[in-house]
């Protein structure tokens, strides 16, 4: 009798720290436009997602860093770290903790997540 492969177990904290749903570009840029965000927001997720990886994700110190972005969109270092927290309060990115961090190391990995889709009950007094 022979074994059937098992899929790789998972730790728990690394679980909890996946996106919810599977990334694919299209989706999540169409989730950005559809979203009333600011334009520098748009123009920043724009840009991460043009240089994300498979699965959404870009490693530490990439493109992400305020003075890349800069040279790339011509937003301030503040502008740029004021648009990754308004994405990252909708629920377009994850980013690990900030806290301990001196403003002088790396700019943190970040994976773009694609938000669930909302559930809008069928509206019970449609005219005909």
């Amino acid at each position: 009798m022979t074994e059937q492969p098992r899929p790789p177990q998972t730790s728990p904290a690394r679980a909890a720290a996946a996106p919810s749903a599977q990334y694919e570009r299209i989706r999540w840029e169409s989730a950005v436009l559809a979203r009333q965000l600011h334009r520098n927001d748009k123009l920043v997720a724009l840009v991460l997602a043009h240089y994300a990886g498979p699965g959404g994700l870009l490693p530490k110190d990439g493109i992400q860093r305020t003075d890349r972005m800069h040279a790339m969109t011509g937003l301030s270092p503040a502008s740029t770290r004021q648009a990754l927290k308004n994405l990252q309060k909708a629920g377009l990115l994850w980013r690990p903790s900030g806290e301990g961090r001196t403003p002088t190391e790396a700019a943190r990995p970040i994976t773009l997540t694609v938000p669930a889709r909302r559930w809008q009950p069928r509206h019970t007094q449609a005219r005909p």
